[in-house]
């Protein structure tokens, strides 16, 4: 775990995997049927940071669907995971840290070729 400077104190960073920044369009549906666009903010083999512009409870089960390439083809990739927090950014609307609980093997590849 390491520490960041913060307005108004310390934060403690708790990811366990290194993250990549990614911002794609993505889909966001929570466990109750509720569907909103987002965008990714960053990704890694623990989790996905989200930028969308309605709050999420944290421990609220959610699944994120994006879109890429993988081998030269289009596909439809998703996390399923936990939300860990929601910060409103002002300039951004609300910050949405999801803790990953089930990637599809495309998603996981897709990662991986991120940190090569």
């Amino acid at each position: 775990m390491t520490d960041r400077e913060a307005a108004g104190g310390v934060i403690r960073e708790q990811r366990a995997a290194p993250r990549a920044s990614l911002k794609k369009c993505a889909t966001l549906a929570t466990a109750n049927g509720v569907a909103m666009d987002v965008r990714t903010a960053d990704i890694s083999l623990g989790g996905m940071g989200v930028i969308a512009d309605s709050p999420l409870v944290p421990g609220q089960s959610c699944m994120v669907q994006i879109e890429s390439c993988v081998d030269n083809q289009k596909k439809q990739m998703l996390m399923r995971g936990t939300v860990a927090f929601c910060l409103f950014i002002a300039t951004e609307g609300f910050r949405i840290g999801i803790r990953a609980n089930q990637f599809d093997p495309d998603l996981i590849q897709f990662i991986q070729r991120l940190f090569q």
